[in-house]
C-alpha cells in the first residue's frame, strides 16, 4: 500500500503541471509508467504494471492526465464518437449561376463535439487554401461554384478522440439547357386521315426535360388530353394519330429544365405543319408508332412510365394490361391512354406489359417487360459494443437489393481487410484477440449501382478490475418457504472474473440443494427457515478482486385455496372465473390472468377483463360478452415478491363455425363448376348447412349462389354451382353455420374463368339511319362483357330492302363496333330497309334480333319556305313567321326550320342561328342588339342538313329601354294600404320612350309575382299582416322592352324587414379587385387599402394569398397581414362593405391548389386553414383564383378535383356558420371564359350552385402574343375574327356559361380598368392590323403591352381616337403604338348588355389600374369606376367620406347589450342605428324622409 500511495502522491504532483511543462528525471521515468498505465486504461478502470492499482474515478483529473497526454484518450461513459444526424444530399446546381453558392449539409452528434474534413472524389478539399471554400459548422460552402473546378462526389468526415466516421457521398452536378439552334426547320406536309409526328430535337441538356409543344402562339399548348395529340416525355417528339386540315399551323416544341434551385424553359424554331385536305380520307387500323423499351429497368418505390402511341382512322383508343398477372390498381385511369404510370413501384410490379391500340378497323399490340430492381436496404445492422480485452468480437451487416449489393467495411474511415487478428468475410466481421487499439468507429457499407448506404457503429475494448458498485449483490433477498431462490452475482470486469459464493465464512460447493453456475449464479432450492443469512459473492481477475454480500430472508409461501373451475358458454356471455389465495402477511399479493399464457390487460376499461373488487387474497376474473377468440385455458396466478402459486381453468365458448378451409374450385364448365371444401372448426356446436357466396369482375360484391344441392348440408364438403355465365371470371367462398349463426367466410378461392359457349342474346339497341348521300347506316349497342361468352367476339348484321326477299349478310370483327356503314351509288335517298344482327364468338353464333327498319341517308330538302316576315318586339327580341313547305317525303322528313340572322356589315356565312324543333311557322329569336339593322333568312332542316335559304328580309331592334332602376323609391303608410312612389325615369336620346312602369308584387307565402301596369310613378297596395311582408319589384317599360327593377321590401316587422331588403339589395354587386403588388409602382401609381373609398364597391376582394406546403393559406407579401387590418377597417365606416381574400398565384409555373385538391386530407387542412385564417383577419369569404384546373401542368382529373373542393368548401362554411353562430363566409371564383378552358377547366352545372358569384374574366380576350391587332375586352365579334376567335367576346363567352347551366343572376360581367397595346409593323391601323409585339412598357405598370387607364389617359390625350361599332369598345393608335382599350362609353354599352341578360352585377380588374387619385385623367377619383357604379343604378354615395381610422367610432359602441333592432338617432333624425349580434350600423333615410321610432321605417316628416 506504501507503493500505491506514492503512486497517489505523485498523481496529485502531477495536476499541478502545466501539461508537463518541467519534468525532471525521476518524474520523467514515473510519466511513463503513468502513460502505460493511462494508455491501458479509459475511465474506471484499474490500472497497476505489476499488481498494485489506481483508480481514476475523478474526471477532473481525468481530464488533466488528457492533457497531459495531448487530449487523445475516449473517456467510457463520459465521451462518445461521432454519429451522423445531417448528410450531404446531391444537388445540381444551374450552369453558369456564378454569383451564388452550394451548401452541402453535414452535422454529427459527438461528444467531444466533432471536427470536419471534407473529401472530393477521394481528396481533400482545400479548405484554407481555396477561399472559395469554406466550413460553417460542418457544413461545405462553395462560393462562386464552376463546373470544370467543382464537378464530383463529396464525402464529409467527422473526427474526435473516439475515432473517425465518414459520410455517404454526395455528387454535385451542373444542370444547363442550352437554347435551340437559330436555324429554321423544314417545312412538313401531312395528309388528312394520316398519321404525323414532329420531331423536337431538343438541345443538349442536363439533367432530363420536361416536353410541351405550343400551337402558333404562347400560351396555346397542345391539350395532352386530346387523344389526337401525344408529346413523347423520351424524345420530346410530337405525335398525332390522325391529321385535320386544322391542324395546320407553326408549332414549337417547348422544353422545361427543373432543377433544385430553378427553373428554365426555351422553345424551338417553328415547325410548320400543313395538313392537305381529303374529300375522302380512308381509314386504317391502329399502327403502334411510340413503343416503350423491350426491357425498362425501374427502382422500387419509384414511379415508372410506359409510352405507347398509334396511327390510325378513326383516332385510335389505347389500354394496357399486365400479360403474366393482374395489372396493379395503382396504374388506376392510366391503363387507358398513351402513357401507363405505375407509382410506389414493388417487385410485385414486374413482368411484362402490353399496350392495344385499337379502332373500327382492326388493333395493334406491343409488349415489354418491367424489371424492377432495388436500392440497398439494410435487413440487419451492428450496433455499439462494449466488449472486453483479449475476446472475440462478431459483427454482421445483412443488406437487400437488386442487384445484391456488395459488402465492404471501415474503421475510422479508413478501408478494413482480413489481415492479423481481423477477419473480414463479406457481411461479417471478425476481431480476435481484442487489443485497447481495436476501440474506435466502425462502418459497414452497402453498394450497388443504384446506390450507397451507411451503418455505423463504436467499439469500446474494456480492461478492469472487479467491481461491484454498479451491480452489487441484493442487499435483502426475500424467499418463499419450499420455493427456491436465484441470486445474482454481475460485477464489472475485464477480463472475466473468477466467481465463488459463501455463507458467513463457509464457502460454498455444489451440492442438492445448492449450485453455482460457471457464470456465478447461486440457486437455492427447497428454502427453509435455516437458510437465512449473509451470503457473499468474490470475484477476482489478475488486475484486482472484489465482493458484494447479500441477506437472504426466509417468508411463508403463497398458495391457491379458491382455484377457478372450467365453465361452458355461448358466444356474447358474461361469466366470472374464481381465484383466491393465501400469502405471507408482511409482504403484497397481486393476481395476473393470461389466457393461453399471454398475460391479460385488465386495466382497460373498455376491454372485455375486469378484476373483480374485493379482498386482497380474492383475483376473480369477470370477462364481458365472451367472443370466440377468448375461448382456451385462463391461468390465475397469485404472486408476492418472493413466489407465486397458479391454477387453471378451461372455458368454452360456443358459437357460429369457422370459415372452411381448403377451398377449390374443380370441373369448370360452360355455366357451373364444382367447390370441394375441408370443414372448420365447430366451435362446439355441430354445423348445419353450407351457403356459398360469388363475384364476378363484373361487381365487388358478394352474392349467394345457386347450388346442386339447392340446400347444402353440415356434413358435405362439396357442392356445384349452377346458373354461371359462360366466358366470366369468378371467385367463391363458403360459408357454415350452425344454431348459434353464421360463421365467417372462407377465404375467397382463386380466380377461374368458365368454359366459353356460344352467344345466347342478340345485340340491342338496333336502329340507325342518316349519313352522306348513297349510304345506309345501321347502328346498334356494343355487348356487354356478360354477354359475349367467349373471345373471338363480333356481329353478323344481315339487311336488306324492305318488300324483297334475299338478305345481303356482313361479319363485323371487334367487341366495340356499334356501327356499320353500307355505301351504294344506286341507293336511293330514305329508302326503307329491314335489318338484323347477331353475335358470333369462337364457339359459334347467337340468336337474330327483332327486324328493324332503318332508312339510307336522307337528301337536303330542295324548297325553302316563302312569305318570310320579321318584326321587331324589342330592343332584344324579334318575331320571325313564314310559310311552310311540303313534307318531303320522297326524300327525308322535315325536321324544323333554322333561322339565320346577321348584321347588316356582317357576312352570311357569319350568321347567328336558331333552329325551331318540328313545324311550327313562327319563332322568336332573343339576345340581339338594340338599334341594330339585321338581315334574316329561314331554311327547312332534316337530317340530312339544311335546304335552300328563303328570300331574306330586314328588320331593325328598337332603341333599348332606360338601363336605370326608378330612383327615388320612398313609402307612406295610410291606414291599412301603403303608397309607394318612385321618381320618373327619363329616356336618354339613344333609349325607347317610357310608356308606363311595371309593378310586380307578392305577399308572403306567395310563389307568383302579380303584375300591374302603370302609367303613374306610384301604386297604393294593402299592408301585409302582423310580421308579414310584401316583395315589391318596380321596372320602366316602352317598346325596347323591360328596364332594370328597383327591388324593395314592405314589412311590419322591421328588423325582418331591414334585413330582407338588404339581402335583396345586396343581387346587384360591384366586386372591386385589388393588388397587393401595386404598393410597389413609383409615385402616384402606389396603392394600398387606404387608397380605397369604403362606398365605392359592394365588395372588395384582396389578391392575392397563396398556398403553403403545408396546405395552407399563406401571405406573399411582407406587410400582407397589416394592409387586412386597414381593409378591414373600411367597414367601420361602411359597414355593409364586404371583404374577401383571393387565393392563387403559382410556384415555378405551377398553381399550388395543384397538390393541395389532389387527396381529401389536403383539401381538408386547406378548409380548415381558410376558415380559420378569413375568421382571424376578419375577412366575409374567400375568392379561389386558380387560373385553370386542367390546364398549365394541372392534369385533367383537377376538374373534378375542383369541383370537389368547392363541394367542400361550401359545405364546411355552411357549418362553420351553424356551429359558430357566425354569417357564412362567401365563396366565389374567377373564371376563364374562352370556350376550351371552360369546357377543360369547368364542371359548370356542379359548381355554379356552390359559388355565391362568379367573375368572369371577360378580358385579355387578345394581346400582343397574336399577329395582329385586337381589342382587350370586346362585347361581340367582329368581322374579322375567324375560327375559334369568332367566340372571343363577351356576349358569347357569357351566353356560353349559361348554356352550360350557369345562373345569370350568379354570373358577373369582368371591367377591365386597364388596356392592350401592340407595336405595328406596317401602314394599317384598324382592327386586325398585322403587328409584331407589344407597345413600350407603362411608366408606371412597366410591363410590356399593358398599360392603366391614369396611363392610358396620358396616351389619349395625344393620340387618334377610334370606335370599334361592331364590338362597341374603343381604340386608340400613335405612331406605331396601337391601343385597345374601355372607356365610359364602353362600360355603359357593357352594362345595358348586362342589365338586358339579367346578370348578377360587374367586378372589375383593378382598383388600383384606374385613376383612382385622380391624378391623371381629370375626371376625378376612380373616374370609371364612378361611371360604373352610376350606370348600374346604385344610390348616390354620401357627400363625404370619412377617412378609415383604426380609432373607435364614438357611436360604436352603441349596440353594445341592445337587442337586433331599429334605433332612432336622437343627434340626426335622417338617419338610424341598425344593431345586430352586439355590433352598430349607421343607415341613412332617403331623402326627404326622417326615421319614425313608431313604424320602425323611414317616412315623410
Amino acid at each position: 500500500m506504501a507503493e500505491v500511495m506514492q503512486w497517489w502522491e505523485w498523481m496529485e504532483e502531477a495536476q499541478s503541471l502545466d501539461c508537463l511543462k518541467v519534468v525532471d528525471g525521476e518524474q520523467a521515468s514515473r510519466w511513463q509508467e503513468v502513460k502505460m498505465v493511462v494508455d491501458l486504461s479509459t475511465r474506471d478502470q484499474w490500472v497497476d504494471s505489476k499488481i498494485k492499482c489506481i483508480r481514476l474515478d475523478d474526471k477532473s483529473l481525468f481530464q488533466k492526465l488528457s492533457c497531459l497526454l495531448g487530449g487523445d484518450v475516449c473517456v467510457s461513459g463520459h465521451d462518445s464518437g461521432p454519429v451522423f444526424e445531417e448528410q450531404p444530399n446531391s444537388l445540381i446546381y444551374p450552369e453558369g449561376l456564378t454569383e451564388g453558392k452550394v451548401t452541402l449539409n453535414c452535422q454529427a452528434r459527438a461528444s467531444p463535439a466533432a471536427s470536419y474534413r471534407w473529401l472530393v472524389n477521394g481528396t481533400d478539399v482545400p479548405l484554407g487554401l481555396d477561399l472559395r471554400y469554406t466550413l460553417v459548422a460542418g457544413n461545405l460552402v462553395i462560393s462562386s461554384p464552376e463546373s470544370i473546378r467543382d464537378t464530383g462526389s463529396y464525402q464529409c468526415l467527422a473526427i474526435n478522440r473516439c475515432g473517425t466516421i465518414i459520410s455517404r457521398a454526395a455528387n454535385l452536378k451542373f444542370g444547363y439547357l442550352n437554347d435551340f439552334p437559330s436555324d429554321s426547320r423544314s417545312p412538313q406536309t401531312a395528309y388528312e386521315g394520316i398519321g404525323a409526328f414532329l420531331a423536337c430535337q431538343p438541345p443538349p441538356h442536363y439533367p432530363a426535360l420536361s416536353y410541351r409543344w405550343l400551337i402558333n402562339e404562347f400560351p396555346n399548348f397542345i391539350n395532352k388530353d386530346d387523344g389526337r395529340w401525344f408529346v413523347s416525355q423520351v424524345t420530346g417528339n410530337l405525335y398525332v394519330a390522325k391529321a385535320e386540315p386544322n391542324d395546320t399551323g407553326n408549332y414549337f416544341c417547348f422544353t422545361t429544365i427543373n432543377l433544385d434551385i430553378s427553373t428554365k424553359s426555351t422553345f424551338s424554331k417553328a415547325n410548320q405543319l400543313t395538313v392537305l385536305p381529303d374529300a375522302n380520307p380512308r381509314k386504317s387500323a391502329p399502327n403502334i408508332k411510340v413503343r416503350f423499351p423491350a426491357e425498362t429497368y425501374a427502382l422500387a418505390g419509384h414511379t415508372a412510365q410506359l409510352e405507347c402511341f398509334a396511327y390510325g382512322n378513326p383516332v385510335p383508343k389505347l389500354r394496357w394490361r399486365k400479360v403474366d398477372g393482374l395489372m396493379p390498381s395503382k396504374a388506376g385511369s392510366t391503363i387507358e391512354g398513351p402513357m401507363l404510370v405505375l407509382p410506389e413501384l414493388s417487385f410485385d410490379d414486374e413482368g411484362v406489359y402490353e399496350c392495344e391500340a385499337y379502332n373500327s378497323e382492326g388493333s395493334d399490340t406491343y409488349q415489354g417487360r418491367i424489371n424492377v430492381q432495388a436500392q440497398p436496404e439494410w435487413l440487419q445492422v451492428m450496433s455499439d459494443s462494449e466488449v472486453e480485452i483479449s475476446s472475440e468480437l462478431h459483427w454482421s451487416c445483412v443488406a437487400a437489393g437488386k442487384p445484391r449489393p456488395s459488402v465492404r467495411w471501415l474503421c475510422n474511415g479508413q478501408p478494413l481487410s482480413t489481415q492479423d487478428r481481423v477477419e473480414v468475410n463479406g457481411a461479417r466481421l471478425k476481431i480476435s484477440n481484442l487489443a485497447l487499439e481495436d476501440s474506435g468507429m466502425y462502418q459497414c457499407v452497402a453498394e450497388n449501382k443504384h446506390g450507397t448506404i451507411y451503418s455505423t457503429a463504436e467499439l469500446r475494448v474494456q480492461v478492469q478490475a472487479p467491481d461491484f458498485r454498479l451491480n452489487p449483490v441484493r442487499k435483502l433477498i426475500p424467499a418463499a418457504r419450499g420455493g427456491q431462490v436465484m441470486i445474482e452475482c454481475r460485477p464489472r470486469a475485464a477480463p472475466k472474473p473468477s466467481l465463488f459464493w459463501s455463507r458467513g465464512t463457509e464457502l460454498l460447493i455444489n451440492s442438492s440443494r445448492v449450485t453455482v453456475t460457471p457464470d456465478g449464479i447461486l440457486w437455492i432450492y427447497n428454502i427453509s427457515r435455516a437458510d437465512e443469512g449473509k451470503y457473499t459473492c468474490f470475484a477476482e481477475n489478475y488486475l484486482g478482486k472484489a465482493n458484494s454480500t447479500g441477506h437472504l430472508s426466509v417468508r411463508d409461501a403463497t398458495k391457491i385455496t379458491l382455484a377457478p373451475s372450467n365453465a361452458d358458454i355461448n358466444q356474447g356471455e358474461n361469466v366470472t372465473l374464481q381465484c383466491h389465495a393465501s400469502h405471507d402477511p408482511t409482504m403484497d399479493l397481486t393476481f395476473t390472468w393470461a389466457l393461453n399464457g399471454v398475460l391479460l390487460d385488465l386495466e382497460e376499461p373498455a376491454g372485455p377483463y375486469h378484476r373483480v373488487e374485493g379482498k386482497e387474497s380474492i383475483g376473480d376474473l369477470f370477462i364481458v360478452n365472451a367472443q370466440l377468440s377468448r375461448a382456451g385455458i385462463y391461468t390465475c396466478t397469485a404472486q408476492t415478491v418472493v413466489d407465486s402459486a397458479s391454477a387453471s381453468a378451461k372455458l368454452v365458448v360456443r358459437g357460429p363455425p369457422g370459415p372452411p378451409g381448403g377451398l377449390l374450385v374443380k370441373n369448370v364448365a360452360e355455366t357451373s363448376v364444382e367447390l370441394r371444401w375441408s370443414r372448420g372448426y365447430d366451435n362446439h356446436s355441430p354445423i348445419g348447412k353450407y351457403v356459398i357466396m360469388g363475384r364476378s369482375t363484373l361487381s365487388s360484391e358478394w352474392k349467394k349462389m345457386r347450388t346442386d344441392p339447392v340446400n347444402i348440408e353440415g356434413n358435405a364438403e362439396s357442392a356445384r354451382v349452377m346458373g354461371l355465365m359462360p366466358w366470366m371470371d369468378y371467385e367463391f367462398q363458403v360459408i357454415a353455420s350452425n344454431i348459434l349463426g353464421s360463421g365467417e367466410p372462407s377465404m375467397p378461392s382463386h380466380t377461374i374463368r368458365t368454359q366459353q359457349a356460344a352467344p345466347t342474346v342478340a345485340p340491342s339497341g338496333l336502329g340507325g339511319g342518316g349519313g352522306d348521300h348513297n349510304e345506309l347506316i345501321v347502328t346498334w349497342t356494343p355487348m356487354a362483357r356478360e354477354y359475349q361468352n367467349g373471345d373471338g367476339f363480333g356481329y353478323i348484321l344481315a339487311f336488306r330492302r324492305k318488300d324483297t326477299t334475299s338478305w345481303a349478310v356482313v361479319r363485323i370483327p371487334h367487341v366495340e363496333s356499334s356501327r356499320y356503314v353500307y355505301y351504294n351509288d344506286s341507293l336511293m335517298p330514305y329508302s326503307p330497309f329491314e335489318v338484323k344482327i347477331k353475335a358470333y364468338n369462337r364457339r359459334g353464333e347467337g340468336p337474330f334480333s327483332q327486324i328493324a327498319v332503318v332508312h339510307s341517308a336522307e337528301e337536303e330538302p330542295t324548297v325553302g319556305p316563302s312569305s318570310l316576315n320579321a318584326t321587331a318586339l324589342t330592343a332584344f327580341e324579334i318575331q320571325v313567321s313564314w310559310e311552310p313547305v311540303q313534307q318531303l317525303s320522297a326524300n327525308g322528313i322535315l325536321r324544323g326550320y333554322e333561322i339565320r340572322y346577321w348584321r347588316q356589315h356582317e357576312r352570311e356565312a357569319a350568321a347567328d342561328r336558331v333552329r325551331t324543333a318540328g313545324v311550327e311557322t313562327t319563332a322568336r329569336v332573343s339576345g340581339l342588339r338594340p338599334s341594330t339593322r339585321y338581315h334574316v333568312a329561314v331554311l327547312a332542316y332534316n337530317s340530312a342538313g339544311t335546304g335552300p335559304p328563303s328570300p331574306r328580309t330586314t328588320v331593325t331592334t328598337r332603341k333599348p329601354p332606360p338601363n336605370r332602376r326608378p330612383g327615388n323609391v320612398s313609402w307612406k303608410t295610410d291606414g291599412s294600404w301603403v303608397t309607394v312612389r318612385w321618381d320618373h325615369v327619363k329616356s336618354m336620346h339613344n333609349e325607347s320612350a317610357v310608356l308606363g312602369y311595371k309593378v310586380l308584387y307578392k305577399h308572403e307565402g306567395q310563389t307568383a309575382l302579380k303584375v300591374l301596369d302603370k302609367t303613374k310613378s306610384s301604386v297604393s297596395l294593402p299592408l301585409p299582416k302582423d310580421n308579414g311582408y310584401v316583395v315589391l319589384e318596380i321596372r320602366s317599360w316602352g317598346e325596347g322592352g323591360d328596364g332594370p327593377a328597383h327591388e324593395i321590401i314592405v314589412s311590419r316587422d322591421s328588423a325582418v324587414g331591414v334585413l330582407l331588403i338588404l339581402h335583396i339589395a345586396s343581387s346587384s354587386k360591384l366586386v372591386c379587385h385589388m393588388t397587393n403588388w401595386a404598393q410597389y409602382r413609383p409615385g402616384y401609381a402606389k396603392f394600398t387599402p387606404g387608397n380605397i373609398d369604403p362606398f365605392l364597391c359592394t365588395h372588395v376582394i384582396y389578391a392575392l394569398a397563396t398556398i403553403n406546403s403545408f396546405n395552407q393559406i399563406s401571405p406573399i407579401e411582407w406587410n400582407d397581414e397589416q394592409h387586412y387590418k386597414t381593409l378591414s377597417n373600411l367597414r367601420n365606416v361602411n359597414p355593409a362593405l364586404k371583404t374577401l381574400l383571393s387565393v392563387g398565384g403559382s410556384v415555378n409555373g405551377i398553381s399550388p391548389f395543384v397538390a393541395m385538391v389532389a387527396r381529401p386530407e389536403s383539401r381538408a387542412a386547406f378548409i380548415r386553414s381558410a376558415i380559420s385564417y378569413l375568421r382571424t383577419h376578419n375577412f366575409d369569404g374567400l375568392n379561389l383564383a386558380w387560373e385553370y384546373p386542367a390546364h398549365n401542368g394541372s392534369p385533367f382529373s383537377d376538374r373534378e378535383r375542383f369541383t370537389q373542393l368547392i363541394t367542400e368548401l361550401s359545405k364546411a362554411f355552411e357549418d362553420d356558420a351553424k356551429d359558430n353562430r357566425k354569417t357564412q363566409l362567401l365563396l366565389s371564383a374567377n373564371v376563364g371564359v374562352l370556350r376550351s378552358t371552360i369546357d377543360r377547366a369547368y364542371e359548370v352545372e356542379k359548381i355554379a350552385p356552390r359559388l355565391d358569384f362568379i367573375n368572369l374574366m371577360t378580358y385579355d380576350y387578345h394581346g400582343h402574343w397574336e399577329g395582329v391587332t385586337g381589342h382587350n375586352s370586346p362585347l361581340y365579334q367582329s368581322s374579322v375574327d375567324l375560327g375559334s376567335h369568332i367566340h372571343h367576346n363577351i356576349n358569347s363567352s357569357i351566353s356560353y356559361w349559361i348554356a352550360l347551366g350557369a345562373p345569370a343572376e350568379k354570373l358577373l360581367l369582368g371591367f377591365p380598368t386597364y388596356g392592350r397595346t401592340y407595336r405595328l409593323s406596317t401602314g394599317a391601323s384598324g382592327l386586325g392590323a398585322p403587328s409584331n409585339g407589344p407597345a413600350d412598357a407603362g411608366p408606371y405598370t412597366r410591363t410590356a403591352g399593358f398599360w392603366a387607364y391614369y396611363e392610358i389617359c396620358d396616351f389619349t390625350s395625344s393620340a387618334t381616337l377610334g370606335w370599334i361599332s361592331e364590338q362597341e369598345v374603343p381604340f386608340a393608335t400613335f405612331g406605331s403604338s396601337w391601343l385597345g382599350y374601355d372607356d365610359m362609353r364602353s362600360y355603359s354599352s357593357k352594362v345595358q348588355w348586362m342589365t338586358a341578360n339579367n346578370l348578377g352585377g360587374a367586378h372589375v380588374w383593378t382598383l388600383d389600374m384606374d385613376d383612382f387619385s385622380g391624378s391623371s385623367c381629370s375626371a376625378g377619383d376612380y373616374p370609371l369606376i364612378n361611371h360604373l357604379r352610376v350606370s348600374m343604378g346604385f344610390p348616390p354615395k354620401p357627400t363625404t367620406t370619412p377617412a378609415p381610422t383604426t380609432t373607435r367610432d364614438p357611436i360604436a359602441d352603441f349596440c353594445h347589450g341592445r337587442p337586433n333592432g331599429l334605433y332612432e338617432n336622437l343627434a340626426d333624425k335622417t338617419t338610424y342605428f341598425q344593431c345586430f349580434n352586439g355590433n352598430t350600423y349607421l343607415h341613412r333615410c332617403q331623402p326627404g324622409l326622417i326615421y319614425w321610432d313608431s313604424c320602425k321605417c323611414c317616412n315623410w316628416p
